[in-house]
């Protein structure tokens, strides 16, 4: 999240307690080291693993407007569909019809996953 809002959005977990503060006037690089005992630098070189890169992908397309009760909601409805590109469709509109800001950020998200898994990553030594 901090990679995708750029410091501009928190997060918080399924049981309300804050994971990632908002840092849009500063202190990220700080935030992330203090918290994952490397620089954020180090994080992103951390893309090089085809592992660590499949978890955010499915990390970034699993953004939700909402809260834990509406992943539960959508999460059933999508199991009914029968089609990916249903599930696609119906998951593009209604996170269209909930997104309270112009700043579109499960679409960026998702444009995100697109171009990690189709970047031409350079092999792990």
């Amino acid at each position: 999240m901090l990679w995708l809002s750029e410091g501009h959005y928190g997060l918080l977990d399924e049981q309300g307690n804050l994971v990632l503060p908002v840092l849009a006037f500063g202190g990220a690089e700080e935030w992330y080291a203090g918290r994952f005992g490397r620089s954020l630098e180090e994080g992103l070189d951390r893309a090089k693993n085809p592992v660590f890169r499949a978890q955010v992908v499915a990390c970034l397309r699993s953004f939700l407007v909402g809260g834990s009760r509406d992943r539960r909601i959508v999460e059933d409805a999508l199991a009914r569909m029968d089609s990916e590109a249903d599930r696609a469709e119906w998951l593009a509109a209604r996170h269209d019809a909930n997104r309270t800001s112009m700043t579109d950020i499960g679409g960026i998200a998702a444009r995100l996953a697109d171009r990690i898994e189709q970047h031409d990553w350079p092999k792990e030594a």
